[in-house]
């Protein structure tokens, strides 16, 4: 689809393209008296930032005010005010956190005590699936969940994945674990993404053959002697895929640059939020020597992720 630029008429192939001679022309043309194109993209960026403040808007729909306002921005436009204006905007959209408590919440410390009732919280209020009262087997008891039974034992991972089963306080009981393993299994898709802010080539559109390896951790039941049935493990993950698969990733991650760290981080939540349980890390390549890894240690250290349960996502 070819592009104009308002100022000058000149046609463009893309929106990369576009960007690209805008930002040429910004900052040769910066020390021109009344110089068309800077006034012009000083006006538009002024009128970006503005809407930046509001966390209700996407880029996309950013973009579209815009038009309204005759302005014609590509999503570079407004991502690279947002870097640099507002760092982290697009992280607290992604985890349903308000911009203004970004700081605040990266700074703040909690104690183990307020993430166990924040996490416990959400699982009710996201409505996963066996979780939503205590896990007591005749299914009589009505009381609060209080605590859960770690999948892989820890206590201190409060991720939604490490949840096993929930109990009320007068029900709660560690049962015996046996020893723990590490099952992985390896899934493909073909995507499609462009980067923002970038200079090289990842920044027109272009696609890859993405490989995801997915580890659970967890002891091995006394019931099937598995970690997990690689059935179920299966089943869940396609579920993710088939949102990625021959899809254009700037579409379905919302408002997160399509680096890898995001698309795995984006994956990692999807998972859980479809309640697979025991994930303990993910490995995604995007070519066979190119390969980004999440661990759920790395991810506990993510204060927002925190925070984004306390919004319940």
């Amino acid at each position: 689809m070819f592009v104009k630029c308002p100022v000058c008429g000149q046609i463009f192939s893309n929106d990369v393209e576009l960007y690209d001679h805008y930002m040429l022309l910004k900052f040769t043309n910066k020390f021109i008296e009344n110089d068309a194109h800077v006034i012009y993209l000083n006006e538009m960026y002024g009128f970006i930032k503005s809407y930046l403040r509001n966390d209700d808007l996407s880029r996309r729909q950013i973009i579209n005010l815009l038009l309204d306002d005759r302005f014609v921005a590509t999503e570079n436009d407004v991502y690279s005010v947002e870097r640099f204006e507002f760092p982290g905007r697009s992280l607290c959209r992604f985890y349903g956190i308000p911009y203004n408590k970004f700081a605040e919440y990266n700074k703040t410390p909690l104690s183990d005590y307020t993430i166990n009732k924040i996490m416990l919280k959400a699982v009710k209020d996201i409505g996963l699936e066996g979780l939503q009262s205590c896990n007591y087997p005749d299914g009589s008891c009505k009381d609060e969940v209080e605590k859960f039974v770690p999948v892989d034992g820890n206590p201190r991972n409060h991720l939604l994945s490490n949840i096993g089963k929930v109990y009320c306080e007068k029900h709660y009981k560690l049962q015996p674990m046996g020893c723990k393993r590490t099952s992985m299994k390896e899934f493909t898709f073909d995507s499609a993404h462009h980067l923002l802010g970038y200079q090289g080539k990842c920044r027109f559109p272009h696609g890859h053959t993405y490989k995801l390896k997915v580890f659970i951790e967890s002891f091995v039941s006394m019931e099937t002697d598995m970690v997990m049935d690689f059935t179920i493990l299966k089943e869940r993950v396609n579920e993710v895929i088939r949102i990625l698969d021959h899809a254009n990733l700037n579409e379905k991650l919302g408002d997160l640059n399509t680096t890898s760290e995001n698309i795995i981080l984006w994956i990692w939540v999807e998972l859980e939020m479809r309640g697979l349980k025991g994930i303990s890390k993910l490995e995604l390549f995007e070519t066979p020597t190119t390969c980004t890894i999440l661990t759920k240690e790395q991810l506990l250290e993510d204060k927002l992720y925190v925070w984004g349960l306390k919004h319940s996502r």
